[in-house]
C-alpha cells in the first residue's frame, strides 16, 4: 500500500528515472520507450551526467534504430563533449531519419563553428532562413547570434537580434543580449532606435524602456536615463533593477531625497536586500545622517558578514563622529577583507594617528609602500609620517632608499634637505636641494617654505629666488 501511494505522487520522469536505474543497479534488461529515452536523456544532459546521458542514449538509439530524434540527441551530447567527427556520423544518421528537422540545421551550424568554419556556419543559418516559419527563425536569430558572438562581432550580433525582435518583440533573452552586445560596440544611440521602434508599437513594453534607459547611461544622459526608468517604474512598480538604477542615478545627480525613497521602496516590496541596505547606508552618509548610515550598515553586515564596502563605511562614520577606538575594529575588519584597496588603509591609518599609535600607523603604510613599490606618492607620505611621529632619521634613512630608486624625483631630494636641515645637518641640506634644483626648480618653494627657519637662511632663501 506504501508502495503505491509513493508512486502515485511521483512524477512521470521520476518513476521513468527510478525504474531506469534501479535495472542498471540490479543488471536487469529495460525497455524504454521513445518519448521516456527523450525525457531521461533531457534529464541527464541537463544536470550535467553526460555519461549516463551517453549510456542511455547509446541504448536508445540501438533499441529504436529508426529514431531520428534520438540520433540527433546522440548527435547533441557528442558535440558538447567535443567528439566532432561522432557527432558529424550521429547528425547524418538523424538527416537521414528526418530530413528537414531545424534542429539538425542548428547542430550543423554548432558543429562548423566548433571547427572555426564561422562562415560556412552563417551561411548554413541563413540557407535556412529563406524557407523558415516565423517560430523557426526566431531560433535561427539566436544561432547567428551565437555564432558571432563567438567570433566576436557584435555589430552582426545587434543586427541579428534586431532581427528577432522583429518577430518576437518581447523575447527576453534577445532583449538581454542585445544590451550585451550594445554595451561593447558603444552603439548606444542604435540601441535607442531599436528600442524606440519596439515601444511605437507596444508604449508599455517595459523591458524596452529599461534598455533605452541604459542606452541614455551610455551616452551619460542621466536625465533622460532617469525619465525612461520613471516609464519602466511606472509600468511596474515592482521592476526592483529600475528602482536601483534610477537611485543610484539620483545619487550621482546628488538628489539624495529621491535616491532615499527608491531605495526604501525597494524594501518595503522585498525581503531584506545586502546591496539595498549598502546603497542607504552610502546615502544617508552623503547628506551626513551618520545615525542612519550606521544603522544600515550594520544591516547590511548583519546579512553579509564579509562586506568589507559595509565595515568601511561603518568605520568612516564613526571616524567622522571621532569615535576613534571604535572605529577601528570595522576598518580593520575591512582592511583584511579587501587588502588591495587603499582607500581602506589610508583611512585606517588616520585613525591611527588620532590615536598617536605611531607604530601601528607606520607598519600599515610600511605593508602598503611594500606591496606599491612604484607609487612614490605613498612613498612620500611614509616619509612624512616618519616625520610627524618624532622619527626624522627614519624619514631621512627612507628618503635615501627611495633617491635610489627615483633618482631624478626632485620631492624626494627636497624632503631630504628639510629633514637634515631639522636636524641641523645644513651642508647636507645644501647638497640635497641643489640636486633638486637639477631635477626640478619650480619644486624648491613648496619644501623650504614648509620649514619657516630653512626658508630665512640666506642660501635657501637664495635658491627661492631663483
Amino acid at each position: 500500500m506504501f508502495d503505491r501511494d509513493f508512486d502515485g505522487f511521483m512524477s512521470d520522469l521520476g518513476r521513468i528515472i527510478q525504474k531506469y536505474e534501479m535495472a542498471k543497479a540490479t543488471g536487469d534488461s529495460i525497455y524504454l520507450e521513445v518519448s521516456e529515452c527523450e525525457e531521461l536523456f533531457d534529464h541527464y544532459f541537463s544536470t550535467g551526467d553526460f555519461e549516463q546521458a551517453i549510456s542511455l542514449i547509446q541504448a536508445g538509439c540501438k533499441a529504436h534504430p529508426y529514431a531520428g530524434s534520438l540520433s540527433l540527441k546522440h548527435a547533441e551530447v557528442l558535440l558538447e563533449l567535443g567528439q566532432l567527427e561522432q557527432a558529424e556520423e550521429w547528425l547524418d544518421i538523424a538527416e537521414s531519419l528526418q530530413p528537414n528537422d531545424l534542429q539538425i540545421v542548428l547542430s550543423r551550424a554548432d558543429l562548423l563553428a566548433m571547427r572555426d568554419k564561422h562562415q560556412l556556419a552563417i551561411d548554413l543559418v541563413n540557407d535556412r532562413l529563406r524557407i523558415a516559419s516565423n517560430d523557426e527563425a526566431i531560433e535561427l536569430y539566436i544561432e547567428l547570434a551565437d555564432i558571432y558572438e563567438d567570433v566576436e562581432h557584435y555589430v552582426e550580433v545587434i543586427e541579428a537580434l534586431e532581427a528577432l525582435l522583429k518577430l518576437h518583440p518581447k523575447h527576453i533573452d534577445a532583449l538581454n543580449r542585445l544590451w550585451f552586445a550594445v554595451e561593447l560596440t558603444g552603439m548606444y544611440a542604435k540601441s535607442i532606435e531599436i528600442h524606440q521602434e519596439l515601444l511605437d508599437n507596444d508604449p508599455y513594453h517595459e523591458a524596452a524602456w529599461f534598455n533605452i534607459a541604459q542606452a541614455h547611461i551610455g551616452m551619460e544622459n542621466l536625465k533622460e536615463a532617469i525619465s525612461a526608468l520613471e516609464f519602466v517604474l511606472a509600468i511596474n512598480e515592482g521592476h526592483d533593477a529600475a528602482s536601483i538604477l534610477c537611485a543610484d542615478l539620483y545619487m550621482e545627480l546628488q538628489n539624495y531625497e529621491k535616491a532615499l525613497a527608491l531605495y526604501h521602496s525597494v524594501l518595503e516590496l522585498n525581503l531584506p536586500n545586502r546591496d539595498v541596505f549598502l546603497r542607504l547606508a552610502n546615502c544617508y552618509a552623503m547628506v551626513s545622517d551618520v545615525d542612519e548610515a550606521k544603522v544600515y550598515y550594520r544591516r547590511c553586515i548583519s546579512l553579509d558578514p564579509r562586506n568589507d564596502e559595509a565595515f568601511y563605511g561603518l568605520g568612516c562614520c564613526l571616524l567622522a563622529e571621532e569615535k576613534y577606538e571604535d572605529c577601528l575594529s570595522p576598518l580593520e575588519k575591512a582592511v583584511r577583507l579587501n587588502r588591495s584597496n587603499l582607500d581602506y588603509s589610508i583611512t585606517l591609518i588616520e585613525a591611527y594617528k588620532e590615536l598617536s599609535d605611531w607604530e601601528l600607523a607606520i607598519s600599515l603604510l610600511k605593508d602598503i609602500v611594500k606591496d606599491n613599490r612604484d607609487n612614490q606618492r605613498l612613498m612620500m607620505e611614509l616619509a612624512m609620517l616618519y616625520v610627524e611621529a618624532g622619527e626624522v632619521q627614519d624619514a631621512i634613512e627612507f628618503l635615501e632608499d627611495c633617491i635610489e630608486l627615483f633618482p631624478h624625483e626632485a620631492d624626494f631630494y627636497f624632503a631630504h634637505a628639510v629633514y637634515c636641515y631639522t636636524l641641523g645637518r645644513r651642508n647636507q641640506a645644501i647638497v640635497s636641494a641643489e640636486q633638486g634644483m637639477i631635477c626640478d626648480e619650480k619644486r624648491a618653494s613648496h619644501w623650504i617654505l614648509s620649514d619657516p627657519h630653512m626658508a630665512e637662511d640666506p642660501l635657501f632663501a637664495n635658491l627661492l629666488r631663483t
